[in-house]
């Protein structure tokens, strides 16, 4: 790759042959098993940007991810990540390789292939490539020291799970400086996916690779969240735990002895915010006599991310996402007899119990 030197001296190389065109199979690609990690390192064969991602590229036993090593500027040695199906990770990099670019890829299975065609490439010009719609629900811890940084970044989706997943986790490669990742089965990741069906979760933070001195770990993007988080950063070390929210920053200290960091010392605790069970919400009629006078239901003051499903008896009229604020949907009575119903609304964070709000029409 022309961006491999060896970090001291300027190099100039000067290639002349064909410009590679058309499709090109990446080979000898080295697995994921018992005796490998499946970390493989490739290039771009095209003398354009291309983009990592479902478009352009056919792909086999291999994670979704992509890393590429940051060798100059005024931070070397260092590895940025990017899941392009959650639009998780270092935004500035977003998958976009340049020209004789290398980059880090894994597998994920024993037969690992990749072949990238022309449908990868992008325009580097085309400004509507960042008017996608930005990362959801992601949390970006930073560790810093002086003017070096790393960066973890957590992130909740529908798909996703707690266990180690191919498509949406990107395990931690090693800097030439410290460390920060998150811990999943006592492996590191960059990027860490987990479900969305939690009420709570405690994810283990690791930092190594250190020398002594003084750190900050800082916390970002909670603005994403499509859900009202509590975060609390427990520091086992001072017994500590701090709320954490958009912008918070915690100074440290590392010195030599081993509990002032590895996995052991800090913790993030990540809980949904309780149901308020006083919300109040109304019906526009509590009469109605065809399909073309069905009543409103209006929530004024809704929760982030909770589900609200309006109820009479067991059964389910409408289902509404709360967004912070007011709400409203017509409610499908079409089901029920003609009579007079008992309308309840149960509310729920996704994976928490159900609340039973203390307002009720009739």
């Amino acid at each position: 790759s022309v961006f491999q030197y060896d970090n001291v001296n300027n190099k100039k190389l000067r290639i002349t042959g064909p410009i590679h065109q058309g499709d090109f199979t990446y080979t000898n690609l080295s697995p994921s098993d018992e005796t490998h990690a499946g970390w493989n390192l490739l290039g771009n064969v095209y003398a354009s940007p291309i983009r990592w991602g479902e478009e352009g590229w056919q792909r086999n036993d291999v994670m979704d991810m992509v890393a590429v090593r940051v060798n100059s500027g005024p931070q070397p040695g260092g590895v940025k990540y990017y899941i392009p199906s959650t639009q998780t990770g270092d935004q500035d990099f977003a998958g976009v390789i340049a020209p004789g670019q290398s980059f880090w890829v894994r597998a994920s299975g024993s037969e690992p292939s990749i072949v990238v065609t022309e449908d990868a490439k992008v325009n580097e010009n085309d400004i509507s490539f960042y008017r996608q719609r930005g990362p959801v629900n992601q949390l970006m811890v930073s560790l810093s020291r002086g003017q070096v940084q790393d960066k973890a970044y957590i992130h909740f989706g529908e798909e996703s799970t707690d266990a180690i997943d191919a498509k949406f986790d990107a395990p931690k490669r090693s800097n030439d400086y410290f460390n920060l990742s998150t811990v999943v089965d006592a492996k590191d990741f960059a990027i860490n996916s987990m479900s969305l069906e939690f009420c709570q979760k405690r994810i283990p933070i690791n930092i190594s690779n250190t020398t002594a001195g003084s750190y900050k770990l800082a916390f970002e993007h909670i603005g994403t969240f499509e859900f009202e988080p509590e975060m609390a950063l427990v520091d086992h070390l001072t017994s500590e735990e701090l709320v954490v929210n958009d912008g918070f920053e915690y100074a440290f200290n590392i010195t030599s002895d081993p509990a002032t960091f590895g996995k052991d010392r800090f913790e993030l605790i990540v809980k949904k915010a309780p149901v308020n069970p006083e919300t109040n919400f109304q019906l526009s009629t509590s009469s109605f006599c065809n399909s073309s006078d069905l009543p409103i239901v209006t929530i004024a003051n809704s929760q982030k991310g909770v589900l609200y499903h309006v109820v009479s008896q067991s059964d389910t009229l409408q289902t509404l996402v709360g967004t912070g604020g007011s709400i409203q949907a017509a409610i499908n009575v079409a089901k029920l007899p003609i009579a007079a119903h008992n309308v309840q609304i149960l509310a729920r964070n996704k994976g928490c119990e159900t609340v039973t709000l203390a307002h009720s029409e009739s």
